[in-house]
């Protein structure tokens, strides 16, 4: 009674699946109910008295361990109640010595039955650590008597438990219902308890299912949705293949124009309608440019006029195919574009203002990379559709105009546009302006042009400005553009006036400017002596020094004798040592390496030109670098350049056998 008394003892042995830890104060207030009046008795640990918790199940009931009995006192030492208490803790130790020793046979008969288990046998004990022997704790050494403080303390604690009772009894809930939430639960109290914990966990589990559902089904829908949008698009646009009306030949002929004039138009609208068929089932690819595109032409020539070409006038019956196109290029940038880019190209077709407003919304939205426009009137309302594109769709990077008359205010508009976007570092990475100017372009645009590009810092920006008229005044403006080192790549200045002087400034550009890959000179004025400017910047024999220093990375075309194949690799270093090592070779009277070239060289270099030979195997189509050599020199071919040039990948091998067998050993560790 006087442990089921005590606030931190009543939950012993209680509990779902184990036992009920204590705290330290527990343990001693427990050691104090079994102690009962005698002497006082210390447990060090509560798993010395109580094993397992009642769990609800007749067989986990309280079992003592055989420590728990082994640290009790005397027999006679304990109260009643005590005694009482025991007895329901320990039956599991029933015939063993200790127990057998300290309960009577009628002590052990009568237990409380609900110690034992449903078959009659009492579970087995559980293990326990070994633990010291604590009987002595709390007596006095000399007599073995309780002191008195003890026992006035634990006097003191049976009445305030008694008061407790008593408390409880009279309905007194404020003061009882502290010590009441720590008595123990009952089985059904704690069966109701773990029922609840469960429902709420499932409970839990099942919103979450139920939100993991709402998911999956929400995702289900955006995608049905997305195919029925899809299908809808395919739909219209093979209703509209069927039902468009077909603009017969009597409509051009009755407007004037000739037969070969309505045979072009019809292959038009037949190259819209393929257009728009590629772009609504993902098939568009133009093999002649090698990328996803779409080329609506309209191909007729002039037959006054060599290379003319015919522009094709706008008609009201051409707006539903405009229309549809727009239409279609909003449909493969959203189904079949897959993370892939698309060039449209439109060329010889009026383009007013009214088809550029229906072609602009989409243009804006589309995943377009390239656009090109060429051979329309308006150039006016051409400037401010491509300055509006160029704002709205930061894919666009390359863009380009042939034939459209622009005006200097025009071309401040795209330019504007141009400067705006790379500042915000969505960089333009090509602009081309080819007879674009009516009376050739003046030296004030061309500086807004090259200005607008240089800002720039991609590093690849291709320019390309034939048909303008550009002389020795664009020319200077060029050449000082160049020797800044700007980032322009590639230079289209073909079809212009540049004359053999223009030539000189521009190659003298050469030798400073080491990002200009390529630089297109075709159909000009220059002659021999021009082409002669450009060959000595691009490879300059006079010494090994001046050929190390030649421009290494730039290809000159378009040239009446062609020089394109200087420098015809990508890489910097072997455009140089293919150079280098045609001289060595080429320049050698007996061998394949001419030594004496070699001589101004450092000892602390010559393991360098040793590694170096191995790029030389790498070189192919050295015959026309031969020649390069040979018209440079003023030489004759002969058979040793024949030879040279048959060697192939053994020329690395012979190179160094060359320069092994003529320099003198001791030379190259001076």
């Amino acid at each position: 009674e006087a442990a089921e008394e005590d606030p931190e003892v009543v939950g012993l042995g209680v509990g779902d699946h184990g036992v009920e830890v204590l705290s330290e104060g527990g343990a001693a207030s427990l050691a104090k109910a079994i102690g009962g009046t005698g002497r006082r008795y210390m447990v060090k640990e509560v798993g010395d008295v109580v094993g397992r918790g009642a769990g609800g199940w007749a067989r986990d009931r309280c079992h003592m361990r055989e420590e728990g009995v082994k640290a009790l006192p005397d027999r006679n030492d304990l109260s009643s109640s005590s005694m009482s208490y025991l007895k329901v803790c320990a039956p599991s130790l029933r015939g063993t010595q200790r127990y057998d020793s300290f309960f009577s046979c009628q002590d052990q008969t009568d237990l409380d039955p609900v110690c034992v288990s449903s078959n009659g046998r009492h579970p087995p004990a559980l293990p326990a650590p070994t633990l010291p022997d604590i009987r002595g704790i709390g007596r006095n050494p000399a007599s073995g008597a309780r002191s008195s403080n003890n026992f006035k303390r634990d006097n003191r604690r049976r009445e305030g438990m008694s008061e407790t009772r008593k408390r409880a009894r009279t309905g007194n809930e404020e003061e009882a219902c502290a010590p009441a939430a720590k008595n123990p639960q009952s089985p059904e109290s704690t069966c109701v308890a773990a029922a609840v914990a469960k429902i709420a966990e499932l409970q839990a589990e099942l919103e979450a299912l139920k939100e993991s559902h709402s998911v999956v089904v929400n995702e289900l829908n955006g995608k049905v949705d997305a195919l029925q949008t899809k299908n809808e698009s395919l739909t219209s646009a093979l209703q509209w293949a069927y039902a468009v009306e077909e603009i017969p030949p009597q409509h051009w002929l009755g407007r004037g124009y000739s037969e070969e004039y309505a045979d072009a138009m019809e292959n038009l609208l037949d190259g819209v309608k393929q257009s728009i068929k590629d772009l609504r089932m993902g098939t568009v690819f133009n093999s002649e440019l090698d990328e996803n595109a779409v080329k609506i032409m309209f191909d007729l020539l002039d037959e006054d006029e060599e290379d003319n070409r015919i522009l094709a006038d706008h008609d009201e019956s051409l707006m539903p195919y405009w229309k549809e196109l727009a239409s279609a290029l909003n449909h493969w940038s959203d189904y079949h574009a897959n993370g892939k880019y698309l060039g449209v190209l439109i060329c010889f077709i009026e383009l007013p203002k009214a088809v550029l407003d229906i072609l602009r919304p989409a243009f804006e939205r589309s995943r377009i990379k390239t656009l090109c426009l060429s051979n329309s009137r308006l150039s006016g309302d051409m400037a401010e559709f491509t300055r509006k594109v160029l704002q709205t769709n930061h894919l666009v990077t390359e863009v380009g105009f042939a034939d459209i008359r622009f005006s200097r205010e025009d071309v401040k508009a795209v330019c504007g546009a141009i400067k705006s976007r790379n500042a915000g570092n969505q960089f333009i990475k090509g602009l081309g302006m080819a007879k674009c100017f009516e009376n050739g372009i003046d030296t004030q645009t061309l500086k807004t042009i090259l200005a607008s590009i240089t800002t720039s810092r991609t590093g690849n920006v291709v320019l390309k400005l034939s048909h303008n008229g550009m002389s020795s005044r664009e020319a200077a403006i060029i050449g000082e553009f160049l020797n800044s080192n700007s980032c322009l790549s590639e230079l289209d200045s073909a079809y212009n006036q540049l004359n053999d002087a223009d030539a000189a400034v521009l190659s003298n550009a050469l030798s400073v400017n080491t990002r200009l890959e390529k630089i297109s000179v075709k159909n000009n004025r220059m002659t021999e002596n021009g082409r002669l400017a450009f060959l000595r910047a691009v490879f300059d024999i006079s010494s090994l020094s001046s050929c190390a220093a030649s421009n290494h990375t730039c290809r000159v075309h378009g040239l009446e004798r062609d020089i394109s194949v200087v420098n015809r690799y990508e890489s910097f270093s072997l455009n140089k040592w293919s150079k280098i090592f045609s001289m060595l070779a080429l320049s050698s009277e007996d061998s394949f390496i001419n030594t004496s070239l070699l001589r101004g060289v450092p000892a602390q270099l010559v393991p360098l030109i040793l590694d170096r030979c191995n790029d030389v195997g790498c070189i192919d189509n050295t015959q026309a670098l031969t020649n390069i050599y040979l018209e440079l020199t003023n030489t004759t071919r002969s058979q040793k350049h024949d030879v040279w040039d048959s060697l192939g990948e053994t020329k690395s091998l012979n190179c160094i056998y060359n320069l092994v067998r003529s320099w003198a050993v001791p030379s190259i560790f001076v």
